[in-house]
């Protein structure tokens, strides 16, 4: 039988093993919830965007400053896949803006850029995309946010006319204009198209 002294001892290291643990999965929270922050505070950098809410929604969508370019080519991928599906000829105008745009030199970018061609984005993903450049443009004046939509624009109706019209060239379906509609609601480009 155990005396009491040795039952206090084993409660004793019982209780010390109990905290230990519990110290350990604080120390782990710790540092999740520091690189969490180190990453918030690398997209507030390379973003110069200070909204909370809009840096926790990019990180939670899996944005870091790495892959954040891929972003901006949201709208071309929901033109290219505004049909139902991405013909090979749209993939190659697709492809074209990947070096048009400058993704290629970045290849956290290029690779997620990528997979919004092999798997359909949500809704949520072209949303966040809406956001994201309202608060940029808030950054520049407005001749610098019309030329960036109208390059966007440009590019994106290339696009969507890639697998319309005669022998593949020359009208846009309905579902396509209705993004193409959006990008020029986002950069105001209503009375200057």
């Amino acid at each position: 039988m155990l005396n009491s002294e040795t039952k206090t001892s084993r409660i004793d290291k019982m209780v010390d093993l109990q905290l230990a643990a519990r110290e350990l999965e604080l120390r782990k929270e710790l540092i999740v919830a520091l690189a969490v922050e180190s990453e918030k505070q690398e997209l507030i950098r390379s973003t110069q965007i200070e909204e909370p809410e809009l840096i926790c929604r990019l990180l939670e969508a899996g944005f870091q400053s790495e892959n954040l370019s891929a972003l901006e080519l949201v709208p071309i991928a929901f033109v290219a896949w505004a049909s139902g599906s991405i013909t090979n000829h749209e993939r190659k105008v697709v492809m074209s803006s990947l070096d048009e745009f400058g993704l290629p030199i970045n290849q956290a970018s290029n690779d997620q850029f990528r997979s919004w061609l092999d798997t359909r984005p949500d809704r949520e993903l072209f949303l966040l995309w809406k956001d994201y450049v309202t608060a940029k443009l808030r950054a520049v004046s407005s001749e610098v946010g019309h030329a960036i939509g109208i390059r966007l624009l440009k590019k994106s109706t290339e696009v969507a006319m890639a697998s319309g019209g005669l022998l593949g060239f020359g009208t846009v379906c309905e579902s396509e204009q209705a993004v193409l509609d959006e990008i020029t609601d986002v950069f105001g480009l209503c009375d200057l198209i």
